[in-house]
């Protein structure tokens, strides 16, 4: 069961910004909430605030243990993702992470201007060089500004490939990759007994994957099913998200969400 959670972990943080775009809710502070399921076991769960307006928006994401996990493999983690809406465009300026367990502290800070990073911020302090200047890269963005792209699809940074759609550059302080989504199909899906309007199922995979501090690219995480759909008038999120890594199956589940404005 360590080693299960310890997995699950090192992967969790790429998977948690493949939140989907929810059109006609500018001006709503959404609080959505979700379980982390191996099998039948809950090994966490996570927090998602959704903040938006026509010229700004801000994302916090914190995931915490079970009970059971808590015996084992005791952690929390936070994601913050903030910019502008330029032209309909989520526009990356700051992204935060913070993740804590019994053995690991650690905090990264990615400041962004004219879609290129201006500052970083790791601690601890990484003690070799990195293996990618992520200084020189152009169109930067971070993870959670390049799932929101992805389904709104008319950004400039945007690549058409085989029917892929492609963000590229896709920094979170650690590695460095593109963003696809594919095989977008329209899904029947309950919730509570009522069918979910609206309901789309579609994949996201991980390509050219980088490590900046390691020497090898290498990466067990390989695709990740996301279920959204609209759970009241204007209103689309993310419900399911199935993840699959190395042989094993991990499902986050959406419980509910609240209206905080």
């Amino acid at each position: 069961m360590k080693y299960i959670n310890l997995l699950l972990i090192k992967k969790i943080f790429l998977l948690l910004f493949f939140l989907s775009y929810s059109p006609g809710i500018n001006g709503k502070n959404i609080l959505a909430s979700y379980e982390i399921m191996w099998g039948p076991l809950v090994l966490g769960n996570i927090k998602w605030e959704y903040r938006i307006t026509t010229t700004e928006y801000k994302f916090i994401i914190e995931l915490k243990n079970s009970k059971i996990a808590s015996k084992l493999y005791p952690f929390y983690g936070k994601h913050v993702s903030e910019g502008v809406v330029k032209n309909g465009n989520f526009v990356s300026k700051k992204y935060t992470q913070t993740w804590k367990t019994r053995k690991k502290d650690r905090y990264i800070e990615v400041v962004l201007e004219n879609n290129k990073v201006f500052s970083f911020i790791i601690m601890p302090k990484q003690t070799r060089p990195p293996f990618i200047n992520f200084y020189d890269l152009i169109i930067v963005t971070d993870p959670i500004a390049a799932a929101l792209e992805l389904i709104i699809n008319n950004d400039k940074n945007l690549k058409i490939n085989n029917d892929k759609k492609i963000v590229k550059n896709v920094f979170d302080g650690r590695r460095i990759y593109d963003l696809s989504l594919k095989n977008k199909r329209a899904q029947t899906t309950y919730l509570n007994e009522k069918i979910v309007e609206h309901s789309d199922k579609y994949d996201l995979d991980i390509l050219n994957y980088k490590n900046i501090w390691k020497d090898h690219n290498k990466t067990d995480l390989k695709k990740v099913e996301v279920l959204s759909g609209m759970i009241e008038e204007d209103l689309i999120i993310p419900l399911d998200f199935i993840i699959y890594n190395k042989g094993l199956v991990f499902k986050i589940k959406y419980i509910d969400h609240t209206v905080l404005n």
